[in-house]
C-alpha cells in the first residue's frame, strides 16, 4: 500500500492509516538520502577545496598570461619597429631594383653586340667548314692511292713468303749437315774432358806436395826467427844490465859520505831525478834543484831554463812536503830543514799550450 501524498496535501491535519512496512521503507529511504546527503557534503567540501586549489593554480596561470601577454605586447611593438624598417629596406631595395635594371639593360645590350659577334663567327667557321671538307675529299683521293700501294705491298709479301719458304728448307740441309759434324765435336769434347780431368787431377797432387814443402820452409824459418828473437832479447838484457850497473857506479861517485855530509850541514843540495829528490855534492848543471839555507830556515828550489812545465810542477809538489816534514839522509838520523819555507826561484809561467778555458793554474 502506497501513501496518497495529494490526498495529504489537501488536508494535511487529518490523521491518516499507514501500514508499518511502509513507514520503515520510508525510514530506509530517507536513511538512505541521509546518507547520500553527508556522502554529496563531503563530496561538496572536496570539490569546494578542488575548487580553491584551481583557483590558486589560475590565478598563477593568470599572472604568468598577463606577463606573456605583456611580452607579446613587447614583440608586437618590435616587430612593428622592424616593420617600418623592412619598408625602408624595401623601398632602398625598390630603388636599387631601379639600378640593377638599368645595369641589366646595359648588360643585354653588351650581350646581343656578343651574341652578333659570334654570329659572324659561326658564318666564319661554315666557310671554314666547306674548306675542311674539300681538304677531306682531297685526303680520301690520298687514301685510294694509299690502298692501291697496300695492295702491291701485299703482292710482294706473298713473294717474300715463298723466299722465306726456300731458305727454311735449306735451313733444314744444314741443321741435318751439322747434326753430324756435332755428334764428332761430342766425341772429341769427352776425349778432353777425361784429359782436363787427369791433367787437374796431377795438379793436385803438384799443389799438395808443394804446400807440404811451403809449411816446412815456414816451420824452419819460425823457428830460426823465434832464435834471433831470443837472443836480441838476451843481448839487450845484459846491455841494460851493464847500463845500470854503470849508472850505480856513477850515482855512488856522486854521492856523498856520511862523514863529509856530517861536515857541513850547512849545505845540503837534492836534485830531482823524476819521483824524488836524491842528494848530489852541488846544484850546477841542468835540472831542478833544492838547496838547504839553515841560516835563513828555508828551502831554495831552481831549476834550469830547459825545465818541463809539469816536471816543475811535479817537483814543486814533492819539495814542499819535504819543507813540511825535512829532508832525511839514506843513513837515517834527524831531519834537515823541518817546517822550513819553501823559496822558489826562477822564471815562474803556464805555458801558452796549456792554458784552456776554465781552467786556471797557480804560477
Amino acid at each position: 500500500m502506497s501513501i496518497d501524498f495529494e490526498k495529504i496535501e489537501e488536508k494535511p491535519e487529518k490523521n491518516y492509516k499507514i501500514e508499518g512496512t511502509v513507514l520503515l521503507n520510508y525510514r530506509d529511504t530517507i536513511k538512505a538520502q541521509k546518507n547520500d546527503i553527508d556522502i554529496n557534503k563531503k563530496r561538496i567540501i572536496d570539490l569546494n577545496r578542488e575548487i580553491e586549489d584551481l583557483k590558486r593554480q589560475f590565478k598563477g596561470q593568470v599572472v604568468d598570461l598577463n606577463s606573456e601577454i605583456k611580452n607579446r605586447d613587447d614583440q608586437i611593438q618590435e616587430l612593428q619597429k622592424n616593420l617600418k624598417i623592412a619598408n625602408n629596406n624595401m623601398e632602398e631595395m625598390g630603388k636599387a631594383a631601379q639600378e640593377n635594371a638599368a645595369t641589366l639593360e646595359d648588360n643585354i645590350k653588351s650581350k646581343e653586340e656578343e651574341i652578333s659577334q659570334l654570329k659572324n663567327e659561326i658564318n666564319s667557321l661554315k666557310n671554314t667548314n666547306k674548306d675542311l671538307n674539300s681538304k677531306i675529299e682531297e685526303l680520301n683521293s690520298e687514301t685510294e692511292k694509299l690502298d692501291a700501294e697496300v695492295n702491291s705491298l701485299s703482292d710482294k709479301n706473298f713473294d717474300l713468303q715463298s723466299q722465306i719458304k726456300n731458305i727454311e728448307d735449306t735451313k733444314d740441309e744444314l741443321e741435318n749437315k751439322l747434326s753430324g759434324q756435332i755428334d764428332t765435336l761430342e766425341e772429341e769434347k769427352d776425349k778432353l774432358t777425361q784429359k782436363i780431368a787427369e791433367m787437374k787431377e796431377q795438379f793436385e797432387s803438384e799443389k799438395q806436395e808443394m804446400e807440404n814443402k811451403k809449411e816446412k820452409e815456414l816451420e824452419e824459418l819460425k823457428n830460426n826467427l823465434n832464435a834471433e828473437f831470443e837472443q836480441k832479447i838476451s843481448d839487450m838484457k845484459s846491455q841494460h844490465e851493464e847500463e845500470m850497473e854503470n849508472l850505480r857506479i856513477k850515482y855512488e861517485g856522486m854521492k856523498p859520505s856520511e862523514d863529509a855530509l856530517r861536515g857541513r850541514l850547512e849545505e845540503v843540495y837534492l836534485k830531482y831525478n823524476g819521483k824524488i829528490f836524491v842528494l848530489i855534492n852541488d846544484n850546477t848543471g841542468d835540472g831542478i834543484f833544492l838547496t838547504l839555507d839553515k841560516n835563513n830556515n828555508k828551502w831554495i828550489m831552481s831549476w834550469s831554463e830547459d825545465t818541463k812545465f809539469v816536471e816543475r810542477r811535479t817537483a814543486e809538489r814533492v819539495a814542499r812536503s819535504i819543507a813540511k816534514a825535512g829532508w832525511q839522509s839514506e843513513a837515517g838520523g834527524a831531519r834537515y830543514g823541518l817546517g822550513f819555507d819553501l823559496d822558489i826561484q826562477g822564471e815562474n809561467f803556464v805555458p801558452d799550450d796549456l792554458l784552456r778555458d776554465q781552467h786556471e793554474y797557480n804560477e
